[in-house]
């Protein structure tokens, strides 16, 4: 795995509306990692994020500071109200749409590759 810190953030994919940022804080260095990312994300004011995750993961998102909407631009449900300590677990085909709100909001980003691939996997050995 590979491990960086939040010191040298850069601008955010899928994000439109304001500065906002993105840093990678871990990215899978080999294959028998379940985990294919963990990231820093912090938006701006009313900014816009379409996670559009790897094919074959599933995602979470943790908010830790300030507040979001989450909405499903294919679905007619309302609309999630998020802030600091929610979690939201993101299938790999569900399209999400997070607006930040009038302070923004930071969050955490974890793409998990899916049981089924996971299953598929050979069976890992650690050696000391």
């Amino acid at each position: 795995m590979i491990v960086t810190t939040i010191g040298a953030a850069v601008a955010i994919r899928g994000a439109d509306a304001g500065p906002s940022f993105f840093q990678c804080l871990a990215r899978r260095g080999m294959l028998h990692s379940e985990c294919e990312a963990f990231d820093y994300l912090r938006l701006a004011p009313a900014s816009l994020f379409r996670p559009a995750g790897v094919e074959g993961t599933e995602s979470a998102l943790f908010v830790l500071e300030g507040t979001a909407t989450l909405t499903n631009p294919s679905m007619t449900a309302d609309a999630a109200e998020l802030d600091g300590g929610s979690l939201v677990f993101v299938s790999p085909s569900t399209d999400i749409v997070l607006r930040a709100g009038p302070m923004g909001v930071e969050l955490l980003w974890l793409e998990m590759l899916m049981a089924a691939t996971i299953s598929a996997l050979p069976r890992r050995r650690p050696r000391l």
